[in-house]
């Protein structure tokens, strides 16, 4: 992924693809949880609540829902933040828990699939530099 560059005192990274409507929607972060720009978040059937996404989970939350469009604390408790839920993004910058690769083949068709039927669009983004 090429390096970011800050304009405006706003950072452009490469999450967002051009040439798609961007959608983001108030929801609620988990208490305990903390999530940075670009992570896959899964969405906890019983509360509604938004966590990092888990491919191991069983809450619900093992299906990737949205994706965090800022860096957000909710360790001191639930916090309301306003994640990406339609949006072109690159799967370059796409970040996900340690305990998920998002290495194989199978595990980025899944993903890309449950994202896609969110309408989140995940998108391989070629480096302008080669």
């Amino acid at each position: 992924m090429g390096a970011a560059v800050t304009q405006n005192t706003k950072t452009y990274d490469n999450l967002i693809v051009a040439g798609f409507p961007i959608t983001n929607r108030d929801m609620t972060l988990l208490s305990g949880e903390s999530v940075l720009r670009g992570q896959v978040l899964g969405k906890v059937t019983a509360s509604g609540k938004l966590k990092a996404y888990t491919s191991a989970a069983s809450d619900g939350s093992q299906t990737p829902y949205a994706v965090a469009a800022d860096d957000d604390d909710a360790t001191a408790g639930d916090k309301v933040i306003a994640p990406y839920i339609q949006a072109h993004v690159s799967q370059d910058a796409l970040i996900f828990a340690q305990t998920d690769d998002y290495d194989t083949a199978l595990e980025v068709i899944a993903v890309n699939d449950a994202l896609q039927d969110r309408g989140i669009f995940v998108v391989k983004t070629l480096d302008p530099q080669v």
